[in-house]
């Protein structure tokens, strides 16, 4: 999957979870800007784990404070399940 199809899909879902087009580049906030409280990046990153087939770290979504940051946390988990790294 390229990064740019993995960005897409990070993207919807973000979309989904706010209800609205939020301004969506690498470095809008995903509390501030997109307004994703901690339980609501929790719940995103579930939806992006079952839609992708990829697992991620709880430590990871601690460490997500932008959109950027977490479009590079799943294009690894992506990489991981593909075997190789990217």
């Amino acid at each position: 999957m390229s990064a740019e199809e993995i960005r897409a899909k990070v993207v919807e879902q973000i979309r989904k979870a706010t209800c609205e087009a939020v301004v969506t580049d690498d470095n809008s906030r995903l509390l501030e800007d997109c307004r994703l409280d901690y339980m609501d990046r929790v719940e995103l990153v579930l939806d992006i784990e079952e839609e992708l087939g990829v697992f991620i770290e709880d430590e990871d979504v601690d460490e997500m404070k932008t959109v950027g940051d977490l479009v590079k946390v799943v294009q690894e988990a992506v990489a991981e399940k593909e075997g190789g790294a990217r």
